[in-house]
This record gives C-alpha cells, sequence and structure tokens, in this order.
C-alpha cells in the first residue's frame, strides 16, 4: 500500500530493529525517509544499510544521499547486514526477557539520578511508566492535607478587590497595572480613547473590558489594568476594537 509515498518521518518513534525497514522496499516512490531519535541509528553502517536497502532513497535524515556514498553502501553491505542482524537478535532477546518478567510480576527497580529522582529510559515502556508514574503523584498530590506552609502562602495571595470593595475602603478608584502594560489613555474630541499594547499572541478570549461612568478596569489574562477617567463616559456607546496585526486594544468611550 501507499505506493504513492514520497516522505515519511519516522523520527523518535522507539526504532530499535533496522531490518523493520526492509517493509518500506516496495514503497519505489519513497524519496524521503526520516529516522531521527530513534535507537536504531547508533548502529555502525547505518546508514550504508539504510541506503543499500532502500536505493530509491534521495535524503536520508534530512542529509542528501550521494554517488559515493551509495557505492561505500554497496562495498560494505555484508559486514553491516551481519552487524544489523546481531543487533535485531538482540533486540529480540530483550523483548523476550521483558514479556517473561511482565508474567511473572517481575518489576525491575528504575535507576535513580544523584537527586534521587527516577530515570525513563527511551523505551515505549519507559514512557509509559513515567506517565503512570506521573498521574500518580498528580492524584497524591491533589488528596494530600495542605500544609501549614501551604496555608501561608495561599494567605499571602494578593486578591484584587472588586470596584465596589475598593470604593467602599478607600472612598475612590485606585490605579492599577498588573501586568506592566504600555497604554494610552487621551481626550479625543467629545470621546475618551483608551489603547493599551496588548501582545498579538494573548487570546481576546481571555481579555474582559468594564467600562464605567469614571474608570475603566482591563483584565487580561486576571492581571487587571484599571484606570480612572479625565471625564464621565457613556459605558452603552463605548466600542472595543482589537487590532488584527499587533493585537493593540482599543477602547472609546
Amino acid at each position: 500500500g501507499l505506493e504513492s509515498l514520497k516522505k515519511l518521518d519516522l523520527t523518535l518513534n522507539f526504532i530499535c530493529d533496522l531490518t523493520s525497514i526492509q517493509n518500506l522496499q516496495a514503497n519505489q516512490n519513497l524519496r524521503q525517509l526520516h529516522l531521527t531519535g530513534n535507537n536504531c541509528r547508533d548502529i555502525e553502517g547505518y546508514r550504508y544499510y539504510v541506503i543499500d536497502t532502500l536505493p530509491q532513497l534521495e535524503t536520508l535524515d534530512s542529509e542528501d544521499v550521494g554517488k559515493s556514498e551509495r557505492i561505500r553502501a554497496r562495498q560494505e553491505a555484508i559486514p553491516v547486514r551481519i552487524e544489523v542482524d546481531r543487533q535485531r537478535k538482540a533486540v529480540e532477546e530483550e523483548e523476550e526477557r521483558k514479556r517473561i518478567e511482565k508474567e511473572l510480576g517481575i518489576e525491575k527497580e528504575r535507576p535513580k539520578d544523584e537527586k534521587g529522582e527516577t530515570l525513563y529510559g527511551h523505551n515505549p515502556e519507559d514512557r509509559l511508566a513515567a506517565y503512570h508514574d506521573m498521574q500518580e503523584q498528580i492524584n497524591k498530590d491533589k488528596n494530600k492535607e495542605p500544609s501549614r506552609f501551604d496555608k501561608i502562602k495561599e494567605d499571602m495571595k494578593v486578591k484584587t478587590p472588586s470596584q465596589e470593595e475598593e470604593m467602599a475602603k478607600y472612598g475612590r478608584y485606585m490605579q492599577r497595572n498588573q501586568a506592566g502594560l504600555k497604554y494610552e489613555l487621551n481626550e479625543v474630541g467629545p470621546n475618551v480613547v483608551l489603547v493599551v499594547s496588548v501582545p498579538k499572541f494573548i487570546s481576546t478570549a481571555l481579555i474582559e473590558c468594564d467600562v464605567q461612568p469614571t474608570v475603566i478596569r482591563v483584565t487580561i489574562k486576571g492581571k487587571v489594568l484599571q484606570l480612572t477617567l479625565p471625564q464621565e463616559v457613556s459605558p452603552d456607546n463605548s466600542k472595543v476594537t482589537r487590532g488584527q496585526v499587533d493585537g493593540r486594544l482599543r477602547v472609546e468611550m
């Protein structure tokens, strides 16, 4: 199948048995193959084997296959194939060992680094184990009782008061720019115009704008920009737009 296949990217696919590429011999239109990040690339004579097995290739791992390399691949074919076959048998033996250990319920302890953190290998079994260990730790963190330090840290978090709370406490609205954004607030004729330099990669869905007669509050990813206005405005007649090129927020009040 896939006779018209011209490019195949098998990067980081845990390929250890290099002989498996023989399955691509029928794909005569295959010109580009990527095997970067697979253990099979560590085999001595790797490129020679692939080039000799798949002579239709023009590039391997983003490197062009030259005429001299094709000649060398044919010359080295026999010793390289012996080495590749030896590696194939080693892979099969390792897979058989893992299968038997799994049937017997033998779980090999994983190595740890100098910090005591578990080290995982570059294979499907270890990646799956890493995922399960991560999920187990997440569940433990969710269910554990908060420590005294966690409670202190939570109490230290500064909550931005609502406009009603702020007015009740201070008798006026406070100027705030929690994200440190650049902005311009100007009177343009009968209107007041606010332009905020919002990074263009921030989604508009993460921006809230609340216009009151004497104050405007713009919340961007939870960070508040609050400004008192130089004159009273009509919230109902205010208009908010976003620049498609630079992402700037413009509020005309």
